[in-house]
Formats: C-alpha cells, sequence, structure tokens
C-alpha cells in the first residue's frame, strides 16, 4: 500500500487561511457563540438522560437535541423519521454505541450507517456536537469548495487505512471508508489553520 499522506496544494492553503480571516469577524463571533450554546444544550441533555450509562433519550429528547444540532449546521434528516423508522430502541442502541461504544471508530460508524436516513452529514453531525474537537462536521458543501483532486482524495483515503489499521475495506461499507478518508481531510485543515472545534470549519 501507498505510503503517501494528504496534503493540500499551496493554492488551497492560500485559500483555507483566507477562510479562517472570517472567524475574527462579528458575525462569526456571534455564529460560534450560538453553537457553543447548541453543544453545551445537547451535553446537558445527554447527561441529565444518563444516555451513556444505557439509559435511553426519550422522542421528546431527541427532538430537543436534533433542534440543537440544526444551529450547527441545517440537516433535513434530523426530524422525529430518523427514530420512528428505525424504530426509537434500535436509534438509541445505535446511537449511543456510535458516540460511547468502545469497538473502534470504523466499525461503530458502519453500524451506525445502517440505520435508515442515515447519511454521511447526519453521522458527523451527531459525533461533532458530542465530540467537537475530535470529529468534523462533514457536509458536502464545505468539502466540495476545497476543490480536491483525485489524487489528493486517493491519498486521504490510503491514509486513513493505514491509520485505523483497515486491511480489508471490502469489509466495510463504502460511506464508513469515505467518512474516514474525509475526517483525514478535516483534521489537515484543523491543524493548518491551528483550529479547536470542528465546528467552526464549516
Amino acid at each position: 500500500m501507498s505510503n503517501e499522506v494528504f496534503s493540500f496544494t499551496p493554492e488551497q492553503k492560500t485559500n483555507l487561511e483566507k477562510w479562517k480571516l472570517f472567524l475574527d469577524t462579528e458575525q462569526a463571533r456571534a455564529w460560534a457563540t450560538k453553537e457553543k450554546e447548541a453543544i453545551e444544550s445537547i451535553y446537558y441533555i445527554i447527561k441529565q438522560a444518563k444516555f451513556e450509562e444505557g439509559n435511553d433519550l426519550t422522542a421528546k429528547q431527541l427532538d430537543d437535541i436534533f433542534r440543537y444540532m440544526c444551529n450547527l449546521i441545517f440537516n433535513r434528516a434530523l426530524n422525529r423519521k430518523l427514530y420512528e423508522d428505525n424504530g426509537l430502541n434500535n436509534f438509541n442502541s445505535k446511537l449511543r454505541m456510535l458516540l460511547f461504544g468502545k469497538d473502534p471508530l470504523a466499525k461503530r460508524v458502519s453500524q451506525f450507517f445502517e440505520l435508515k436516513r442515515v447519511r454521511m452529514l447526519t453521522l458527523s453531525h451527531f459525533l461533532c456536537c458530542v465530540s467537537p474537537t475530535e470529529y468534523p462536521e462533514i457536509g458536502w458543501q464545505t468539502f466540495d469548495i476545497l476543490e480536491l483532486d483525485s489524487t489528493q482524495l486517493d491519498n486521504a483515503y490510503r491514509q486513513a487505512l493505514r491509520e485505523y489499521n483497515i486491511s480489508s475495506p471490502q469489509d466495510y461499507r463504502g460511506d464508513t471508508i469515505e467518512y474516514l478518508r474525509d475526517m483525514v481531510v478535516f483534521r489537515q485543515i484543523k491543524n493548518l489553520l491551528h483550529i479547536e472545534e470542528y465546528n467552526l470549519i464549516n
């Protein structure tokens, strides 16, 4: 397997540096404050419910979490059909495993993608809201504006396989490997721009 690592071109780095200037504007600071309050509210609901310890979230609690999540990024999938179509207990179980499970990340991600109505944005949205310093929020609009070429994507893909010790990618869902690949890209942005929380990369 190739040992090439993902990197941005000089032009892409310049564009990212220009974009970071926006974070110093009053508008961006107000946006960041609103997002921080939303993340704290989500954390409070999960903690009060003792969700990590094994208690399920109620439909009302999930609806409240969805509302706060949409303060970070608009996501049409965040509505009651998400847990109704999958069954409330089943949705709770898979969400708990995704956020707090002890299995390797690839396995946790793959099992969450088994749920109906779950795509990249929704999965990454949950992870980012609960652990914003660890997991990126990956939406196609943010990703596409980077204008990565096929070589960069391939390097990120191979780097992800190495980092997550995946020797047989065919054993995983394609969207699982894509998520791990995109994590490599967003981590590079976070490190390049010295941004502490991933939710600001949007």
